[in-house]
Protein backbone atom coordinates (compact mmCIF):
# COMPACT_ATOMS: atom_id res chain seq x y z
CA UNK A 1 0.00 0.00 0.00
CA UNK A 2 2.80 2.35 0.97
CA UNK A 3 4.46 1.71 -2.78
CA UNK A 4 1.11 3.05 -4.30
CA UNK A 5 0.75 5.75 -1.55
CA UNK A 6 3.74 7.13 -2.73
CA UNK A 7 3.48 6.93 -6.46
CA UNK A 8 5.11 3.70 -7.68
CA UNK A 9 3.99 2.67 -10.96
CA UNK A 10 2.17 -0.80 -11.16
CA UNK A 11 4.49 -2.13 -13.15
CA UNK A 12 7.39 -1.47 -10.68
CA UNK A 13 5.12 -2.79 -8.03
CA UNK A 14 4.70 -5.72 -10.16
CA UNK A 15 8.13 -6.50 -10.96
CA UNK A 16 8.80 -6.23 -7.02
CA UNK A 17 6.33 -9.14 -6.08
CA UNK A 18 8.04 -10.76 -8.97
CA UNK A 19 10.90 -10.61 -7.43
CA UNK A 20 10.04 -11.78 -3.92
CA UNK A 21 8.19 -14.82 -5.17
CA UNK A 22 10.92 -15.75 -7.54
CA UNK A 23 13.13 -15.76 -4.06
CA UNK A 24 10.76 -17.37 -2.21
CA UNK A 25 8.26 -19.28 -4.02
CA UNK A 26 7.02 -21.31 -1.07
CA UNK A 27 6.65 -18.13 1.39
CA UNK A 28 2.43 -18.40 1.18
CA UNK A 29 1.73 -14.72 2.08
CA UNK A 30 3.64 -13.80 -0.51
CA UNK A 31 1.50 -15.20 -3.44
CA UNK A 32 -1.74 -13.72 -1.53
CA UNK A 33 0.01 -10.43 -1.16
CA UNK A 34 0.79 -10.02 -5.01
CA UNK A 35 -2.71 -11.67 -5.41
CA UNK A 36 -4.74 -8.84 -3.44
CA UNK A 37 -2.55 -6.62 -4.82
CA UNK A 38 -3.32 -6.88 -8.70
CA UNK A 39 -7.03 -7.80 -7.42
CA UNK A 40 -6.63 -4.06 -6.14
CA UNK A 41 -5.16 -2.97 -9.52
CA UNK A 42 -8.19 -4.75 -11.57
CA UNK A 43 -10.88 -3.01 -9.59
CA UNK A 44 -9.24 0.16 -9.72
CA UNK A 45 -9.13 -0.48 -13.90
CA UNK A 46 -13.01 -1.40 -13.24
CA UNK A 47 -13.91 1.82 -11.61
CA UNK A 48 -11.95 4.30 -14.23
CA UNK A 49 -14.03 2.28 -16.77
CA UNK A 50 -17.26 2.60 -14.97
CA UNK A 51 -16.43 6.48 -15.11
CA UNK A 52 -16.50 6.58 -18.36
CA UNK A 53 -19.32 4.57 -18.97
CA UNK A 54 -22.81 5.24 -17.52
CA UNK A 55 -23.89 1.18 -18.50
CA UNK A 56 -21.86 -1.04 -15.97
CA UNK A 57 -22.79 -3.83 -18.02
CA UNK A 58 -20.95 -2.42 -20.87
CA UNK A 59 -18.10 -1.08 -18.63
CA UNK A 60 -17.89 -4.80 -17.28
CA UNK A 61 -17.41 -6.14 -20.49
CA UNK A 62 -15.31 -3.52 -21.84
CA UNK A 63 -12.56 -4.35 -18.98
CA UNK A 64 -12.98 -7.93 -19.05
CA UNK A 65 -12.90 -8.88 -22.75
CA UNK A 66 -11.57 -6.29 -24.35
CA UNK A 67 -8.39 -5.29 -22.19
CA UNK A 68 -5.67 -7.81 -22.59
CA UNK A 69 -3.29 -6.03 -19.60
CA UNK A 70 -6.50 -6.39 -17.32
CA UNK A 71 -7.00 -10.35 -18.89
CA UNK A 72 -3.59 -10.79 -17.37
CA UNK A 73 -3.74 -9.36 -14.48
CA UNK A 74 -6.99 -11.45 -13.89
CA UNK A 75 -5.02 -14.47 -14.86
CA UNK A 76 -2.00 -13.85 -12.55
CA UNK A 77 -3.94 -13.30 -9.68
CA UNK A 78 -5.86 -16.15 -10.21
CA UNK A 79 -2.91 -18.61 -10.10
CA UNK A 80 -1.13 -16.57 -7.29
CA UNK A 81 -4.48 -16.96 -5.38
CA UNK A 82 -4.13 -21.01 -5.80
CA UNK A 83 -0.65 -20.96 -5.15
CA UNK A 84 -1.66 -19.11 -1.86
CA UNK A 85 -3.86 -22.10 -1.01
CA UNK A 86 -1.95 -24.91 -2.21
CA UNK A 87 1.07 -23.89 0.36
CA UNK A 88 -1.10 -22.92 3.30
CA UNK A 89 -4.54 -22.48 4.52
CA UNK A 90 -4.12 -18.77 6.62
CA UNK A 91 -5.63 -16.89 4.06
CA UNK A 92 -8.64 -19.10 2.84
CA UNK A 93 -11.15 -17.23 4.02
CA UNK A 94 -10.02 -13.93 1.74
CA UNK A 95 -8.40 -16.13 -0.97
CA UNK A 96 -11.18 -18.55 -2.09
CA UNK A 97 -14.14 -16.02 -2.47
CA UNK A 98 -12.27 -14.04 -3.94
CA UNK A 99 -10.24 -16.16 -6.44
CA UNK A 100 -13.72 -17.93 -7.14
CA UNK A 101 -15.27 -14.68 -7.93
CA UNK A 102 -12.52 -13.42 -10.40
CA UNK A 103 -12.78 -16.95 -12.22
CA UNK A 104 -16.39 -16.45 -12.61
CA UNK A 105 -16.32 -12.90 -13.83
CA UNK A 106 -13.86 -13.70 -16.22
CA UNK A 107 -15.27 -16.84 -17.76
CA UNK A 108 -19.13 -15.40 -17.96
CA UNK A 109 -18.27 -12.04 -19.54
CA UNK A 110 -20.24 -12.26 -22.74
CA UNK A 111 -21.39 -9.18 -24.33
CA UNK A 112 -24.01 -7.30 -23.72
CA UNK A 113 -27.31 -6.54 -26.31
CA UNK A 114 -26.18 -3.74 -28.81
CA UNK A 115 -22.05 -4.75 -28.40
CA UNK A 116 -20.36 -7.00 -30.62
Amino acid sequence: QWQVDGGMQDASIVNRFRAVIKLSSDWEKGHFCFASYLNDLISRIFEKESSYCSNEEVARFNVLCRDKACQDYILLAIKHYVESLTLDTKHVYQALPRLLSLWFDFVSSRAPDGIS
